[in-house]
Parts: C-alpha cells; sequence; structure tokens
C-alpha cells in the first residue's frame, strides 16, 4: 500500500497550517524547532508536565527517521501528530528513552572506532559520550530532584 494513499501530503500539510507549523512534509533535515514541539506537546498531552519540550523535541527528531527520510519504509509521511504519539508513547515508558539511545549509538560507534584504531574518531567520540552521559544525569536529577 501506497503511504501517500494511508497519509495524503496534503493532509500532513493541513495539519501543520492549522497548527501553525512549517509545512513537513517539505523538511530537508529532522530538526524540529523548539516552538513546534512546545505546540505539539501541548496538542497532544496538554495534562503532561512531566515531559520536558527539549526532551519531547529530540523525541519528535528521533521519531522522524520513520517519516519520509526512511525512503520506502516511510510509515508516518511526517505526520506531526503520528510522530508525535511515537515520541509521547516512548517517553511514557521511559522518560530517557532518547538519550540512553543516544548513549547506546554512541558507545557502540566507539566501539568501531577502537577496533579500528582510529585515535581522532576515538577521541571525538568519547567527548560526545561523555556528553551524552552528561545530559542523562542532568534529566536524571531534573526527574528525581
Amino acid at each position: 500500500m501506497d503511504i501517500d494513499r494511508l497519509i495524503p501530503p496534503g493532509e500532513v500539510r493541513r495539519i501543520c497550517r492549522e497548527l501553525g507549523l512549517r509545512n513537513w512534509m517539505a523538511l530537508s533535515d529532522r530538526y524540529v524547532f523548539r516552538e513546534e514541539a512546545e505546540i505539539l506537546l501541548h496538542t497532544l498531552s496538554p495534562e503532561n508536565t512531566s515531559i520536558s519540550v527539549e526532551v519531547f523535541r529530540s523525541g519528535l527528531e528521533e521519531e522522524l527517521r520513520h517519516g519520509t527520510f526512511a525512503g520506502p519504509n516511510n510509515c508516518t509521511n511526517n505526520h506531526p501528530l503520528l510522530t508525535g504519539r511515537l515520541a509521547l508513547s516512548n517517553l511514557s515508558d521511559d522518560c530517557h528513552y532518547y538519550i540512553q539511545r543516544r548513549i547506546s549509538e554512541v558507545e557502540t560507534r566507539l566501539k568501531h572506532a577502537i577496533a579500528a584504531g582510529d585515535p581522532k574518531q576515538i577521541g571525538e567520540l568519547v567527548t560526545e559520550f561523555a556528553e551524552a552521559c552528561k545530559c542523562l544525569c542532568e534529566t536524571e536529577t531534573t526527574v528525581v530532584g
């Protein structure tokens, strides 16, 4: 089944217009503006105050991988409400889902760099890993503290 028949591009554009978002069908990258994340978080979960806008924004960017950026595996057509639901679903299971995923991905790339003996890449990835771990500690402090 063609994704454009299930989730027509015109419908995605209409929803974006109604919500005051950019046209997500025309995104050239997976960057989501903070204002867009605020609108979607309030639209999808107005009573939820436990998920920060920045964590939700990060989740939206990650979940856009299921949209037009997935090529033949596109399953959301960048529909902002579907993308937002995916992010909320993951965050409701674990509020650190995206940060832990980032740490895991960097750790995997670091192992490959070590195996390849690439000191420059190792240094860059150690820095990225430390930043991701710091981010996790900060969100745990926010949630717990």
